[in-house]
């Protein structure tokens, strides 16, 4: 490739990629949403430790995830442990794969490499893990290397001899095995191409000089982690001993969910994660390939049957050499397929927008994606599928006869449409209040403010810990609220809680959820801050805390033997030899609702101004059990003017297959106490349910008057 004589359709593709390459910077500087709290934090943690030389393997997997650990450590030297610096090694590999695409796109017209380099960039997967400490970056960037360099070995000169080509491929291949050990799932996909040029005998300098240096790479790791941990395979007994497989495992959940794993709920998944557009226009150019295009591995094909092998690998190869268990339906876990499916799509794309070829493929490409996301209420069919189905409706009904403005207005079009949802992310993550809560706990924690403790949640409290550099000697400490139950408060300690409805929500808290004290804290503490969903108080004496308490005023439980008071349903519906206690079970019919709970709030026990909430919980069985929910309904005159509801989503099961369903949920201050309260199941599904021992429990918050 010659960079010293670049044509202008060259200097357009390169201006692009530094455009784009901005783009992921400005999204960080005016759109970083932050830290989750969870495993990023693991990373950051490790990395610390790294930084200051006592990095040790233990039997955390996350120990041997040196991809994305190393060079965070590398920054964390270089520019102290904060999000800046966290930030520096993920944006720098994502422009890299960014860089990568562009130069398998070099022999393409500039409107095809645009639109690839969309596709991938664009992609809501690649922007918003674009600054994150998590390893899927350094995976995507391994993978999509790993072909590259395999490309440019067979069609371009520039990266023989095969010595070197075999040591490039080698390292990114290796660079995906100590990141997440998962890359091994796409070793089929290379084992293939392997074959095929062994049969052919072709290019058999580089696969034995890839098989060599891989060995001598593997071999040099496990004897390091054999000297540093005693055994050579520490890291798969890290992993089977972790809840990786328990989690994800198909051994405790039914046959229906392998059955949507390994047919339509990964496509559901990506049509939801907006991942769908560049395999979407890949299925033509895929339906095309012949048994030959494998055997020759030729120029046009070869990057389409990579596409292919390495999604089989990744979609139906097992993570577990003991039990099947796919790869996870998780986004972030295939986005290593976005680049390889953008550069096989793109032509397809082009050639649609340019010339209307594949009219009636595209057509009813865009409406399946655009219908399925509006019918399950995705959030990506208003700033992704419904605005692609305009597009391409335009292009279907419009002809525009000059050339270059065909080619720009829906070139351009196509491209805007794509900066929609990375936009919104950024406008997302400006309003999370990210930045605000980290002001706010560097300008009140800090070595100037004494010895302090901060209750919090627990993605807040490991947030806290980042901030303070991970430093044991701290003089802020953050516990979660589970240790501040029994936590040793000391008297030249400064208490505060901390209240932020954004990381609350990232640990898995609803407001229900909270400890009593964290849902009247006005009435209890000395407020120093507060701003959006974010408070700070003062806890002059910790005592305080169990001072609030949830008092139950009325509890109701219906086990079927025998009819209750209060509670509405037919006898036709209770089924007799099917109790989960007794010998009694209320039938819920497909579509029907089961017996009610129904009750105005005065007459429960509740009066003006009590902060009030319903727990409720019920056993279940049904051969559909995902399409039971427990329904939360208050009705003002009539009216349903709240609802609530929650179904079986992981798998708890009792006795004989019953399952139980909880619910928790606040009743709002506004309603008046003529409101209606009911509790109730509602089956949504297509067959029968059963019920069983339903359990209601009406509480409030209140403040007791013993004195601590």
């Amino acid at each position: 490739m010659n960079f010293g004589h670049l044509t202008s359709d060259n200097k357009c593709k390169l201006l692009f990629a530094v455009f784009l390459s901005l783009f992921i910077i400005f999204f960080h500087t005016h759109g970083y949403m932050g830290l989750h709290g969870y495993d990023d934090i693991a990373y950051s943690r490790l990395a610390a430790t790294m930084s200051n030389g006592d990095f040790e393997i233990s039997d955390d997997p996350d120990t041997y995830r040196w991809g994305v650990v190393v060079p965070t450590a590398i920054s964390y030297s270089l520019f102290g442990i904060d999000d800046q610096s966290a930030s520096i090694p993920p944006i720098l590999v994502s422009i890299a794969t960014l860089w990568l695409l562009l130069m398998l796109c070099f022999k393409q017209p500039p409107a095809v490499a645009i639109i690839a380099m969309s596709v991938y960039c664009l992609s809501p997967s690649t922007i918003f893990y674009s600054d994150k400490t998590m390893p899927d970056v350094y995976v995507t960037f391994s993978v999509f290397g790993a072909v590259a360099v395999l490309y440019y070995y067979k069609f371009i000169s520039v990266l023989k001899p095969a010595l070197v080509s075999g040591a490039l491929f080698s390292a990114m291949l290796f660079i995906g095995f100590v990141t997440k050990v998962t890359v091994l799932l796409l070793l089929p996909a290379f084992t293939v191409l392997f074959l095929v040029d062994m049969l052919q005998r072709r290019d058999v300098k580089f696969w034995f000089s890839s098989v060599v240096m891989s060995l001598l790479m593997v071999i040099a790791y496990f004897f390091y982690v054999k000297y540093e941990t005693g055994a050579y395979f520490t890291r798969f007994d890290a992993i089977r001993m972790s809840s990786f497989f328990t989690v994800h495992g198909f051994e405790h959940k039914t046959n229906l969910d392998m059955v949507v794993r390994l047919t339509y709920g990964l496509f559901d998944l990506f049509i939801q994660r907006s991942m769908l557009i560049g395999l979407l226009f890949s299925i033509p150019v895929i339906f095309s390939l012949r048994k030959a295009n494998l055997i020759k591995l030729q120029e046009d094909t070869f990057i389409a049957i990579v596409l292919v092998l390495v999604f089989l690998s990744a979609f139906f190869m097992s993570t577990s050499p003991d039990q099947y268990i796919p790869m996870p339906m998780n986004a972030r876990y295939f986005s290593f397929l976005i680049p390889i499916a953008a550069i096989v799509g793109a032509p397809i794309i082009f050639e649609f927008l340019m010339y209307k070829k594949r009219l009636a493929w595209v057509l009813s490409g865009a409406l399946i994606l655009a219908l399925v996301s509006v019918l399950n209420d995705y959030k990506s069919w208003q700033f992704v599928y419904i605005p692609l189905l305009t597009l391409v409706s335009l292009r279907a009904l419009f002809t525009v006869n000059n050339k270059s403005i065909r080619g720009y207005v829906f070139l351009g079009m196509f491209v805007s449409i794509l900066f929609i949802q990375p936009l919104e992310i950024m406008s997302y993550g400006r309003s999370s209040g990210y930045e605000k809560q980290k002001k706010l706990i560097k300008e009140y924690f800090n070595k100037d403010t004494g010895s302090n403790v901060v209750i919090t949640n627990t993605v807040q409290s490991n947030l806290g810990e980042y901030y303070m550099g991970f430093d044991p000697f701290s003089s802020t400490k953050f516990i979660s609220y589970g240790e501040a139950d029994t936590f040793n408060f000391k008297e030249s300690q400064h208490i505060y809680l901390l209240l932020n409805g954004f990381s609350r929500e990232l640990s898995g808290l609803s407001v229900v959820g909270l400890p009593p004290y964290c849902r009247m804290p006005a009435e209890m503490f000395r407020q120093l801050f507060s701003e959006g969903r974010i408070e700070l108080y003062a806890i002059d004496r910790p005592q305080l805390l169990k001072q609030i308490n949830e008092y139950p005023v009325r509890i109701e439980f219906n086990d079927f033997e025998q009819e209750n008071a209060g509670w509405s349903v037919a006898q036709d519906d209770i089924q007799l030899g099917l109790g989960y206690s007794g010998s009694r079970a209320n039938r819920v019919k497909a579509g029907g609702y089961s017996a009610t709970f129904s009750n105005q709030l005065m007459n429960i026990g509740l009066k003006e101004g009590d902060k009030s909430f319903v727990k409720s919980s019920v056993m279940i069985y049904s051969q559909d059990f995902h399409g039971l929910l427990l329904v939360i309904e208050i009705r003002e005159e009539g009216l349903p003017t709240f609802w609530q509801a929650e179904k079986k989503e992981k798998f708890d099961q009792f006795k004989d297959g019953w399952l139980k369903i909880k619910i928790k949920s606040e009743i709002p201050d506004h309603f008046g106490l003529n409101a209606k309260l009911g509790v109730y199941v509602w089956n949504t599904g297509d067959n029968e349910g059963f019920i069983d021992d339903f359990r209601i429990e009406i509480a409030k918050l209140g403040i007791s008057k013993t004195s601590l």
